[in-house]
């Protein structure tokens, strides 16, 4: 369905006569008219109405009408053209309401769930299946399995059985999140805190929700709402709950407690991740303490050699991931974090050898992005970074992967390009990475004032993202 308006761009140069009215195509008169039919089972699940759009710009009338009668949803568009030109002063005066026409787009999202038969379930646990906990029982090992949708099918039933049980709603919303449906997943974590206020995960899930929409009051109550908990996860959330919302000190303090209950090397990860990039000294005496703890899980290494990388010790980030490498060798992003640590290492002929071996698998649009963005933190490998970020685009027009082709860029120096991207990434909303990478690219081009109202932006968004672009050396 053609949206209304059009990424509307006026500037002229090298014209002898800038200031030229801007013609339009008149008489012109388009009317475009979409019938969607909801599936029958669904329709109660969609009652949905929208105001209608009517507006004049540049010359052009504008209007939009959407109806929702039982099901059948129509949506009808008109253009019209009421002159033949129109000043130069009113077209560069209409262009920002131009491209905000052009960004409103309707989504009709349905449920992206698979209706799962009992004979399915039958096979998944052994026995035909009697509760809800057979069908929780069968969405667990439909994820091991990356069926999501039937994943998601078996939750709806075990909800629909037993709907005073938390465990198949909190396994939804985290579900509904990754698949981006936000409504969905706010719905479940509500849900499943009013049967169990102590329900840590949806706590910290629910609060980055809050959070990414603005209402840092109510992310920030949700981090109150666990405060009483005595346990090292209660507290370790906690902490990561406050330390997105910029409050450094409190969240040092919920991990301070946390290590009360246990002494777990993640937890100076965490503490190292609240400090900024200049404290490396109080950065350094946390690696220290998380290693004088042992660790063994692949995680915990992970974490561990991301601080010392930081920190500019390639050779101790690089021993840290061999260990986690041993116990973790088909993971992609531990193979790929090792191979960036041997090219910082100054061991590029290994390194490579990674990067080819990785690039010859048969990788998801994800996966890609996560190797570009990866290559693009670590300012290594950038033309390879480029070719997977493409490679990703192919497969899956992200937002996130051209923030991280938009990073690559930017550390190539090719700041228009950069920017490009990073106004791409945001074609349907802005959000805080592509705006803070813009005021970098901004910053380096001498243009302060734009760079200034980004990076306002996008801490507002996300408070601490200057201080993890920092631990970079992205900085404005």
């Amino acid at each position: 369905m053609p949206t209304l308006g059009y990424k509307a761009d006026f500037r002229r140069s090298d014209m002898r006569d800038v200031d030229a009215p801007v013609k339009i195509s008149y008489p012109s008169y388009s009317r475009y008219k979409q019938v969607i039919l909801i599936p029958k089972d669904l329709v109660s699940q969609t009652k949905f109405q929208m105001p209608p759009i009517a507006d004049t710009v540049a010359g052009v009338e504008y209007r939009r009408n959407v109806t929702n009668a039982a099901g059948v949803v129509t949506i009808e568009t008109t253009r019209r053209a009421l002159k033949p030109e129109i000043s130069f002063a009113e077209a560069v005066a209409a262009q920002d309401r131009l491209r905000e026409l052009d960004k409103a787009d309707i989504w009709i999202r349905l449920s992206n769930s698979a209706p799962i038969a009992t004979a399915e379930v039958k096979e998944l646990i052994g026995h035909d299946p009697k509760n809800s906990g057979d069908y929780f029982q069968a969405a667990v090992k439909l994820l091991k399995k990356d069926e999501t949708a039937q994943a998601l099918g078996a939750l709806n039933k075990a909800i629909e059985i037993a709907p005073r049980d938390a465990n198949p709603r909190s396994t939804r919303a985290h579900i509904r999140m990754s698949e981006g449906d936000t409504a969905g997943a706010q719905s479940d974590a509500e849900a499943a805190l009013k049967l169990d206020p102590s329900n840590v995960a949806m706590r910290r899930l629910l609060a980055e929700l809050l959070r990414k929409s603005g209402n840092l009051e109510g992310a920030y109550a949700q981090a109150e709402a666990i405060s009483k908990l005595d346990s090292t996860t209660a507290q370790m959330n906690r902490g990561e709950i406050l330390l997105s919302l910029g409050r450094t000190e409190e969240a040092l303090a919920a991990f301070d407690r946390a290590l009360v209950y246990e002494k777990d090397p993640m937890i100076h990860v965490r503490r190292a991740q609240a400090l900024s990039a200049s404290d490396k000294n109080g950065r350094r005496r946390e690696l220290d303490a998380g290693l004088k703890l042992n660790p063994t899980d692949a995680p915990t290494l992970v974490g561990l050699s991301q601080i010392a990388s930081q920190l500019g010790d390639h050779n101790q980030a690089l021993a840290l991931l061999d260990q986690a490498f041993l116990k973790s060798p088909d993971d992609v992003h531990i193979r790929h974090a090792r191979a960036i640590e041997m090219l910082l290492a100054g061991k590029e002929a290994p390194a490579d050898m990674e990067f080819d071996a990785l690039s010859a698998k048969d990788l998801t649009a994800s996966e890609l992005n996560e190797l570009c963005w990866s290559k693009a933190l670590a300012n290594v490998a950038l033309d390879r970074a480029l070719e997977e970020c493409d490679r990703s685009l192919a497969k899956d027009e992200s937002p996130a992967t051209h923030d991280s082709k938009g990073t690559v860029l930017l550390r190539q120096s090719r700041f228009d390009d950069a920017i490009e991207e990073f106004d791409t990434a945001m074609r349907d909303g802005e959000f805080a990475a592509p705006l803070y990478g813009r005021s970098i690219a901004y910053a380096r081009k001498g243009d302060q004032t734009k760079s200034d109202a980004d990076a306002a932006k996008a801490t507002k968004l996300t408070p601490g993202i200057e201080r993890i672009y920092a631990y970079y050396g992205l900085v404005r």
